[in-house]
């Protein structure tokens, strides 16, 4: 599918595997006009870049799957913004699922379901002061630096802030930083921010998100999915299963299982048959590729219509204080 003509040059996409803790994006742009301002790179997990070039009308990724996963939307550089916002229709018409990944200080009045909020700018000049006018209802991303933008007493009276503003839920992403990148956030945050960069540890998501559940706000983000089909149902039973094995992952248990359910979890999205009426019907057996641990996560999530008991204790694991 071409979006561009003459000069300019052509948004490309590629896919990445679908994750919760990247907010469960799979269709990630190559190159991208990004602003000049702060901002989070879910595909990299690092800080934003800019990339200058002329670009025409966005088109949506021109391979989809058959249920396609989300298209992650980054922030722009003013000048492409017009851009931006079509490409966003254009998903939404198309009924495909997306991530409207925006700078938070280009919030909009109101927020969709698919609205993302990076933090980034305002924490670098000390955070908080445009916290209180952000739209109720919308998720905010927060990016932990050492130092910088993970102290406690940031966090604490941030997500105060934020609670009180009406926000949702609030994740949390470490970012990777080259050598170039620590000192300018070294020369931002001063000496005790560049012994916290230079000499400290990397910034725990895992207290971070311990710290959002105790302010009260959501810290697991729901999977953007497309409209209802058949795909679509088993993308939903995925993604109990991928949630179950990142946590898995996240609490360092037994690294075989944790990998085998999100190996599942990435099979049955490429599924067709349904597998909700497989287990209705008690035909679960079919999927013989299943393991038993994903089998019996299925079967507690459809016959009882709630998370299963092992996603609810990993979830308590996970924000229970300690290591």
């Amino acid at each position: 599918m071409s979006a561009v003509a003459g000069s300019a040059r052509t948004v490309r996409w590629y896919r990445i595997l679908a994750d919760p803790g990247r907010l469960w994006v799979r269709y990630v742009p190559r190159s991208w006009p990004g602003p000049s301002e702060a901002w989070s790179d879910l595909a990299r997990l690092r800080p934003g870049a800019r990339q200058r070039f002329d670009v025409g009308p966005i088109a949506p990724p021109a391979r989809l799957d058959a249920a396609p996963d989300a298209v992650w939307v980054p922030p722009v550089d003013s000048a492409y913004r017009g851009h931006r916002e079509a490409l966003i229709d254009s998903l939404r018409d198309g009924g495909l699922p997306y991530v409207d990944h925006r700078l938070a200080e280009e919030a909009p009045q109101a927020a969709q379901e698919e609205l993302v909020l990076d933090l980034f700018g305002m924490l670098l000049r000390g955070g908080g002061e445009g916290f209180a006018a952000l739209p109720a209802g919308a998720w905010a991303l927060w990016p932990l630096i050492p130092g910088l933008t993970d102290s406690p007493e940031r966090v604490e009276s941030g997500l105060a802030l934020l609670r009180g503003a009406g926000i949702r839920g609030v994740h949390g992403v470490a970012l990777e930083l080259d050598a170039r990148q620590r000192r300018r956030f070294a020369e931002i945050g001063g000496e005790e921010v560049f012994a916290a960069l230079f000499h400290g540890v990397q910034s725990s998501e895992r207290e971070f998100a311990r710290r959002v559940a105790g302010a009260g706000l959501e810290v697991f983000h729901p999977r953007p999915l497309p409209s209802a089909s058949r795909p679509a149902a088993n993308r939903r039973l995925a993604a109990l299963l991928y949630r179950v094995g990142d946590l898995w992952r996240r609490l360092d248990r037994t690294r075989v299982q944790g990998e085998e359910i999100l190996a599942a979890a990435r099979r049955l999205d490429e599924v067709e048959t349904d597998a909700r009426r497989l287990v209705e019907e008690g035909n679960l057996d079919i999927l013989d590729w299943l393991p038993s641990a994903a089998r019996s996560l299925l079967r507690e999530f459809v016959e009882t219509g709630a998370p299963p008991e092992l996603l609810c204790r990993l979830q308590r694991e996970y924000l229970e204080a300690g290591d």
